[in-house]
C-alpha cells in the first residue's frame, strides 16, 4: 500500500511507476491514489512549475486514479522539491492576544503585526491569574 510520500517520491524524484511495481497490486495502487488525490494536488500546487498541472487535475477530479497519476508521473519533470510547512512564529503571543481581545486566529495575527513587545508584556501582566508562578532561574 503506497503512502503519500511514496506517490510524491515517484512523481518528484525517482520516476518509478508504482502501477508497474510487481510487489504491488495496480488496482490497490490506483485506489490508494484516488483517496489521496486532493492532498497530492495540494502538495503539488506549492511549486511554480507544478501549479498548472495541479490546476488541470483539480478541474478534472472525476478522472480515475490511473490517468491522474500517469499525468503527474510523465508530465512533471524530475526535480527535488521541498516545501516547508507553514508555522506560526509567536504561538504563545497569538494565544495571549486571542484570549485578551477575544479574537479568532486570523484577527489575532493581524493584531500581532501592530502590537509592540511592551504591549504584549502589558497584556501578559493583565492576564496573570493568581497562584504560584514559575520560578526564574
Amino acid at each position: 500500500m503506497p503512502s503519500l510520500g511514496d506517490f510524491l517520491n515517484s512523481i518528484h524524484k525517482n520516476k518509478n511507476n508504482l502501477l508497474e511495481d510487481p510487489n504491488l497490486d495496480p488496482s490497490l495502487v490506483e485506489k490508494d491514489y484516488k483517496k489521496l488525490t486532493f492532498i497530492l494536488n495540494r502538495c503539488l500546487s506549492y511549486f511554480p512549475d507544478t501549479l498548472l498541472y495541479s490546476q488541470e487535475l483539480n478541474m478534472r477530479s472525476a478522472l480515475d486514479g490511473k490517468p491522474q497519476y500517469l499525468f503527474y508521473l510523465y508530465g512533471v519533470s524530475k526535480k527535488p522539491r521541498f516545501a516547508k510547512g507553514m508555522k506560526i512564529e509567536n504561538s504563545e503571543n497569538l494565544g495571549i492576544v486571542k484570549e485578551y481581545y477575544n479574537y479568532n486566529s486570523k484577527k489575532a495575527r493581524k493584531a500581532l503585526e501592530i502590537l509592540t513587545d511592551e504591549d504584549i508584556e502589558y497584556i501578559k501582566d493583565r492576564l496573570k491569574h493568581g497562584g504560584v508562578g514559575k520560578k526564574k532561574t
